[in-house]
């Protein structure tokens, strides 16, 4: 079964010594967490995966795609700050016996240890799993005895999300592409007077002052009898 998994580098280390990675109690994040965790592991022990008494390893359903739906689902769990915390995490893809897998939602997950945390009485885990669920990334959790080493078939760095840039103010007033004023004509703007007076010394300052202020001639001066006109086009 293809899954993935995010690891503290550390996981990796212990990967390449000893071949094999198992659960730890002492890691659990909280003590309150327990008995989900160790329902999890019942349920495993009643579909035949052994954890021989340790808690299990958690990992997603399919591949590492390598974009940002894993960084997401990643980011959720272990709100990573800055450079430094990214760099601590590995994403590893894996090819793992399908006998060796439990598979749940992660929502109804989530629902069965908020009922154990908050809820009165003892709650149960709705193990089923709705179909939709399958086609988005981070909806099915899988739960491992341990990790084995032949099982991984890449690891690399955890990378932030991307950053959308910030749309001009051009992008924010239209649906539609926004034309490179390097390659293309995005408009021509031309202003009438009615002599040839009022025209020549406000055109040439004009002109002037964009090419001082680094924009470049478009054409050679127009003066013709009816018409006079300057160009110059911005970068």
């Amino acid at each position: 079964m293809r899954l993935w998994t995010v690891q503290h580098r550390v996981v990796v280390e212990k990967l390449e010594q000893a071949g094999e990675v198992v659960g730890d109690w002492t890691t659990v994040m909280s003590r309150s967490y327990l008995p989900a965790y160790r329902e999890m592991v019942a349920e495993m022990a009643r579909r035949g995966i052994d954890c021989a008494g340790r808690p299990p390893l958690w990992a997603w359903l399919g591949p590492d795609t390598r974009d940002d739906e894993v960084a997401v689902t990643a980011e959720l769990l272990l709100c990573p700050e800055g450079p430094e915390e990214y760099a601590r995490y590995v994403v590893l893809d894996l090819e793992v016996p399908d006998e060796l897998v439990v598979l749940s939602s992660y929502g109804r997950w989530n629902d069965f240890m908020e009922a154990t945390l908050f809820g009165p009485g003892s709650p149960r885990m709705d193990w089923t799993i709705e179909r939709r669920e399958f086609d988005d990334a981070g909806r099915v959790q899988a739960c491992l005895p341990r990790l084995a080493a032949p099982w991984v078939l890449s690891v690399r760095p955890l990378e932030p999300t991307l950053d959308e840039p910030e749309p001009t103010l051009v992008e924010s007033l239209t649906d539609e592409d926004v034309a490179d004023a390097h390659t293309t004509t995005e408009a021509i703007v031309a202003l009438g007077v009615e002599s040839r007076e009022r025209v020549g010394e406000p055109a040439d300052k004009a002109a002037d002052k964009a090419l001082v202020s680094g924009d470049s001639p478009a054409n050679d001066p127009m003066d013709d009898e009816s018409m006079y006109g300057r160009s110059f086009q911005g970068p």
